[in-house]
């Protein structure tokens, strides 16, 4: 008679010693991705990130090493794009139609912040 614990089918619990690596630490951070790599890893219209570096480079006169559509929206009647877009100097968000870039270190979120003055 063959014991249930020895069946390995993904029904039964068979028993196995643990082979677990022990760590110093629980939590691993891996090291940050080549700005030049992250292209590959990102889905975007070429066409339009193309368009994007361009204007960066011009713009900032910097050499665009990174960009990234992370997010579109229609607003009254307008569509929108945002870009996260690495330079060799520094990153800018670039908003578009008309196209305007801003730097990260001016405006580090994208959500924009509203001021209002009390009367």
């Amino acid at each position: 008679m063959i014991d249930i614990s020895e069946i390995a089918d993904g029904f039964g619990a068979k028993k196995r010693k643990s082979r677990k690596q022990k760590f110093k630490d629980e939590c691993v951070i891996p090291p940050a991705i080549p700005k030049h790599v992250l292209g590959t890893l990102t889905m975007s219209s070429p066409r339009s990130k193309k368009a994007i570096a361009n204007y960066v480079e011009v713009q900032a006169r910097e050499k665009v090493l990174h960009a990234d559509k992370v997010k579109a929206e229609h607003v009254l009647g307008h569509d929108y794009e945002c870009w996260d877009v690495h330079t060799n100097k520094d990153r800018y968000w670039v908003i578009t139609d008309p196209t305007n870039l801003y730097s990260h270190d001016l405006f580090p979120s994208l959500i924009t912040h509203c001021h209002s003055t009390s009367a």
